[in-house]
């Protein structure tokens, strides 16, 4: 299950939040393994990109210079860092990777994502959004 930081308390988050799917688990595990330097982790966010102005940002940071408002995701044993101005851009992403023996690369299935250009390299986006329950009570006015 995927666990999560949100609100500074450690807590068990429902599937809404940054998931990995086993390939994009196995791929970050090897990562650590072969090129993680000691005290580091990674960190996803969002950057300015392409023609439509956004892309994603997968990198190393110290841990210990992590972002306060930083978000830790761990999913399937695996512990990365999401940038917390970018958190509600990502909140519902899964993290897929796909290598065709041409192209290795974690794809994004963001549901937040409205438009991505022709290349695929950037793309439109807008953040999650909370619904609020409306809730209406019968009363009186006099």
């Amino acid at each position: 299950s995927t666990q999560s930081t949100w609100g500074k308390q450690k807590m068990k988050a429902a599937k809404t939040l940054i998931q990995l799917t086993e390939a994009a688990a196995k791929r970050m595990q090897m990562v650590y393994a072969k090129k993680a330097l000691p005290g580091h982790i990674l960190k996803l966010g969002l950057e300015r990109k392409g023609c439509l102005g956004t892309g994603y940002k997968l990198d190393y940071i110290k841990e210990s210079e992590k972002d306060p408002i930083d978000e830790i995701i761990i999913d399937r044993g695996v512990k990365f860092v999401v940038d917390g101005k970018s958190f509600m851009y990502l909140v519902g992403t899964t993290i897929d990777f796909a290598d065709d023996g041409i192209d290795a690369k974690f794809v994004y299935n963001n549901p937040n994502v409205k438009e991505t250009c022709h290349c695929g390299a950037s793309f439109k986006i807008q953040p999650f959004t909370f619904h609020l329950l409306t809730f209406q009570f019968p009363c009186t006015l006099r």
